[in-house]
């Protein structure tokens, strides 16, 4: 009885910990035209809305916080850039007794968005994938030096100021988005979990 009850226990927890994404970002890890960054992805039911948001593309302009979407996927922009990626074009002939068919198919060169944190530039933006759902967030910032750290929901209207290390629990179900900023050139680190 006892080895079922720590096996129940053991499989709890290992869904809780399978169910939940984390990631560090040091703050802010930006180029030359970002210096707010986003640390939380909203949530977005891409199931019901996906084909609203247009694909992924080439030298376009994105702000903070735009969603596009790559196939069913939709993504959201982690900081203002461009998408200026390659294209790739893939040409395939047909024959047909002596007559040749040419077709020839152009693509962006594809990215990878990680299931939990952010992903490499895409010219000089970085994409979260839209979290389906969730309902507590927790945040944890390593100051190791000094770091002024503001968090907002990016409306500018909600904004959080953080001076020291520790953990905040205060965004049990929170649904929106959450973007970091930094006032002085300290580093700091910070662990996003959601569940």
């Amino acid at each position: 009885m006892k080895s079922t009850i720590k096996l129940m226990l053991v499989l709890a927890l290992a869904g809780f910990v399978t169910s939940a994404g984390a990631w560090d970002l040091t703050v802010p890890e930006t180029n030359a035209a970002a210096t707010t960054v986003m640390i939380l992805p909203p949530v977005v039911d891409s199931t019901q809305n996906w084909a609203s948001y247009a694909e992924r593309a080439t030298s376009v302009v994105v702000s903070a916080g735009a969603r596009y979407r790559i196939g069913r996927q939709v993504i959201v922009a982690a900081h203002a850039g461009t998408m200026t990626n390659t294209v790739v074009s893939t040409t395939t002939y047909t024959t047909n007794g002596a007559v040749i068919t040419t077709n020839t198919v152009t693509v962006v060169a594809p990215i990878t968005v990680p299931i939990s944190g952010i992903s490499g530039y895409d010219g000089s933006v970085r994409w979260y994938r839209a979290s389906p759902s969730r309902d507590r967030v927790r945040v944890l910032l390593v100051n190791t030096g000094g770091c002024n750290v503001t968090l907002s929901d990016g409306s500018g209207l909600n904004t959080w100021v953080k001076t020291a290390t520790g953990v905040d629990d205060s965004f049990i179900g929170y649904q929106g988005a959450l973007y970091i900023s930094k006032e002085t050139e300290s580093v700091c680190t910070t662990s996003v979990w959601q569940w």
